[in-house]
């Protein structure tokens, strides 16, 4: 009896993880499947997810391996869509070789008929890519939720360091692996010297700098990368060691400061301000005399470091203001809105129909007193300054093709530019926002790039939409945001014009990327 007793107890007790493994033996395989190429076809989104849903208890070097190959063959179908995207805005911009875009659209009835197509074709290319990254996205939350130490550590060795693998796929990882804590700390430590490229000493200094104090070890290892040749590597070590709160990341951040200038001075000060609790600004001078008077004390250990908060917000200076927003930095892109509803008055709208009416006299809509904010901002840049505009309505285009150095001469070639913009069509914010991110070095989709720009002025007075007019998703606009800035080292302010916008989206574009949103 006792035997049985015992035999029967013993197989309560070891059931669930045996029933657990051999389920898992027979559903990742299935999983792994539906995202191989097959002769078949491409299984449906739907039966992907589900999928993905049968193996979301698995939490093994396994589940992580064959979680890795589904991202990565969702990414390369991405690539596929977004070719021929590339193809059919090439198309479009032939189309309207010679064409003002901010102006309606003239064209023989084959092109136009054409052309019209196309932005049908464009519409459905950024739903079908859409839903592709939702599909990705929540690959990546799922391999983010992992916490088997062997899966995290295959993640960490296999992944990370490949230079292969989608950026955005390696921050998540990183990320993931900060939440366990101190354990996996060295793991990453390890890694750090090691690190070449600089995407790799990013996400490795971004999940040190979330597991916080329990990794003080890597202090001098993150000190050293203060003298990093990217300033936005050197940002990031700064924000690391901010969270960290080691005394010994203090002096080497002040020290740092008069080597600094515009943005990467202001990220370090705020930076000391979270480290020592001390809100001095952006003062260098400032900063110095107190580290001489008190730093000895503060290197001593005997103050509580970490949590503080900054007080610092972008100030007014040499860069004069657009739209009551200083123009800090010193590489700016101004996205505006020229979309049709921009022709009504900026102080009295009018529609009639639902369509816009414009006020008797030009001057006085929303598109020329943009347009004169816009070209007063650009007079106001100091020389030397770098700069470029994105107009957008259904599509987007730019100024320049490269950034513009500011000059008496340079200025007035924009604003002559400028002046010439009109409104009509809708309101793409997406390819606008993307373009302007294009400036900033973005260039292969889904891999880390140096920021070149520090600041986006994003203008509209309506709620987004896709090129063929019909609305667009604002949290997917939010996302690929997140994407193409994802240690916030470019400013985006929003500035919403009239009542007929979405402004919580606009607002909480700002607030995620350190910018401001005004309404006017």
């Amino acid at each position: 009896m006792h035997r049985l007793l015992a035999a029967f107890l013993c197989i309560l007790f070891a059931c669930p993880s045996a029933l657990l493994a051999q389920s898992e033996a027979k559903d990742l395989p299935r999983f792994e499947k539906l995202f191989k190429p097959s002769p078949k076809g491409t299984p449906s989104l739907e039966e992907r997810r589900a999928a993905l849903g049968a193996i979301a208890s698995y939490d093994s070097k396994a589940a992580a391996e064959a979680l890795v190959e589904a991202y990565e063959a969702v990414a390369k179908e991405i690539e596929t869509a977004l070719v021929q995207r590339t193809q059919d805005e090439a198309e479009v911009k032939l189309i309207l070789a010679g064409q003002d875009p901010s102006k309606k659209v003239t064209l023989p009835q084959p092109q136009y008929d054409r052309y019209q197509v196309l932005l049908k074709q464009l519409a459905a290319s950024r739903t079908k890519t859409d839903d592709l990254e939702g599909l990705r996205d929540a690959l990546q939350e799922r391999l983010a939720a992992l916490r088997a130490p062997a899966a995290l550590d295959w993640l960490l060795t296999k992944v990370i360091g490949d230079k292969d693998q989608p950026f955005t796929l390696k921050l998540s990882i990183a990320r993931a692996a900060a939440k366990i804590g101190e354990s996996l700390a060295p793991a990453m430590l390890a890694a750090l010297p090691k690190a070449k490229r600089s995407e790799e000493i990013l996400v490795l200094i971004d999940g040190l700098g979330n597991v916080g104090k329990p990794a003080k070890a890597a202090t001098p290892a993150i000190v050293k990368l203060l003298e990093h040749e990217e300033k936005g590597v050197r940002e990031r070590a700064a924000w690391a060691l901010s969270q960290i709160a080691a005394p010994e990341g203090i002096g080497p951040i002040v020290a740092r400061l008069e080597k600094e200038e515009d943005r990467t001075q202001r990220q370090l000060c705020i930076a000391l301000e979270v480290l020592t609790k001390q809100q001095l600004g952006q003062s260098v001078s400032a900063w110095k005399r107190w580290w001489s008077v008190e730093g000895a004390k503060f290197s001593s250990g005997a103050v509580e470091l970490g949590g503080g908060a900054s007080s610092i917000t972008a100030a007014g200076g040499k860069g004069g203001y657009y739209h009551g927003i200083p123009q800090e930095g010193g590489a700016l892109v101004y996205v505006i809105d020229c979309s049709g509803s921009m022709i009504v008055g900026i102080k009295n709208p009018q529609y009639e129909n639902n369509q816009p009416v414009p006020p008797k006299d030009p001057k006085e809509s929303r598109i020329e007193a943009c347009k004169a904010e816009l070209a007063n901002a650009i007079g106001q840049l100091p020389e030397g300054t770098r700069f470029n505009i994105v107009a957008y309505n259904q599509a987007a285009w730019k100024y320049q093709e490269k950034m513009v150095v500011a000059s008496a001469q340079s200025a007035k070639a924009a604003q002559d530019w400028v002046a010439k913009l009109g409104s009509e069509g809708s309101t793409n914010i997406h390819d606008a926002l993307g373009m302007a991110f294009v400036f900033g070095g973005r260039g292969v989709r889904d891999r880390y790039y140096a920021a070149e720009i520090d600041t986006i002025f994003l203008l509209t007075d309506g709620s987004p939409t896709k090129t063929d007019g019909t609305p667009d998703s604002t949290e997917k606009i939010l996302q690929a945001a997140r994407e193409w800035n994802p240690f916030r080292h470019v400013t985006i302010h929003c500035i919403g014009v009239g009542t007929g916008l979405n402004a919580p989206f606009l607002q909480q574009l700002a607030t995620e990327h350190g910018g401001k949103f005004v309404q006017r």
